[in-house]
């Protein structure tokens, strides 16, 4: 079909049978074509416009890294599926990848999970959509007990020029500004505490403030950050919650949201109103989580499209690059709407 996705699945054991084979090829809207040389990569770029490229292996090795920057080159989204990394390979090499550590034995929801990350890597980016707004694209993270340590474990692999990044840390204010500072010494990103009206930029790092809750309003500009009163909801101000949910109402599928360690259920509510408004969603996984509380809350309500290891978080952020599922017909009413206004 014209608009299938056509995998590229190459595995460095050509002739090992399993349930990722089998599972991709019975997806429906996925195209699996194995492949035994990456020389073959241009043949298929020439047929098909919508490509996504498994790198299928056990152990990580200098040899796979050159390996994987050719199909890198050769601007292919690909995903890097290993059991272990050689210590031949350095720390630096593998933060541009997109590496999956499979389990012991592959099973079908982790197929499962392979498979939505295969279909968000592989939208076309919409190029020139709503062209006056500074940031088209959103992500918000929300995070309590653990998330300082999450949340600069995801930043410092992060590259936040494509989007405003909107942070809600259940913290005091007087931790907050130190906190800010110690993640702009730490990141390449720029953090800072979010400021009412303020209009939400690409390659900014928002931080809410204490004793207000932080919500997003949509205008002929651009997303802006305003703070709405200071109740407590779910026992805390400023509440995950009410962030998601207005990043629901006012940006739909132009966001993606990630809820992080914590005790309690902050954020569940939210992920899954982000999710219902056609969001990308994410969560922490149980075992990198510091409290699994939230997550946990979340998943029960299925308010998650993938969960994942802390570690994974930031490298699966830097796959999205405009990525965000966009109807045509929805582009076309937003410009007609934005054009009356």
């Amino acid at each position: 079909m014209v608009n299938d996705i056509h995998v590229l699945l190459y595995q460095k054991n050509h002739g090992k049978e399993n349930l990722l084979f089998d599972i991709l090829s019975q997806e429906k809207g996925i195209m699996v074509h194995r492949i035994t040389v990456l020389s073959s990569l241009n043949r298929y770029q020439k047929l098909y416009s919508s490509l996504c490229v498994i790198y299928d292996g056990e152990i990580l090795t200098s040899w796979d890294i050159i390996e994987i920057n050719k199909i890198k080159n050769a601007e292919l989204p690909v995903l890097v599926l290993i059991r272990q990394v050689n210590k031949t390979v350095y720390a630096h090499e593998l933060q541009d990848l997109q590496v999956i550590y499979k389990p012991e034995h592959e099973t079908v929801s982790f197929i499962r999970s392979l498979i939505v990350k295969i279909k968000f890597l592989s939208m076309p980016a919409k190029q020139n959509v709503l062209e006056d707004l500074h940031s088209t694209h959103i992500i918000v993270i929300g995070a309590s007990t653990g998330g300082p340590r999450a949340i600069e474990t995801i930043l410092k692999v992060f590259r936040t020029q494509s989007y405003g990044v909107i942070i809600v840390q259940h913290m005091n204010d007087e931790n907050l500004q130190g906190f800010a500072d110690y993640l702009n010494k730490q990141c390449s990103s720029h953090v800072v505490g979010a400021r009412e009206n303020e209009l939400v930029k690409n390659g900014v790092v928002y931080i809410a403030k204490e004793k207000r809750h932080l919500t997003i309003q949509r205008q002929k500009d651009g997303f802006h950050l305003h703070y709405t009163n200071s109740q407590k909801i779910n026992c805390v101000c400023p509440s995950i919650d009410v962030l998601f949910e207005s990043v629901a109402k006012e940006a739909g599928c132009l966001a993606c949201g990630v809820l992080l360690t914590g005790m309690g259920e902050d954020g569940a509510a939210g992920l899954k109103a982000m999710k219902d408004k056609g969001a990308f969603t994410i969560i922490q996984d149980k075992d990198s989580c510091d409290v699994y509380g939230m997550p946990k809350v979340a998943k029960a309500m299925q308010a998650h499209c993938i969960e994942l290891p802390l570690q994974q978080i930031g490298s699966f952020l830097n796959g999205l690059d405009g990525r965000f599922k966009r109807k045509n017909k929805e582009i076309a009413n937003e410009r007609e709407n934005y054009g009356r206004r």
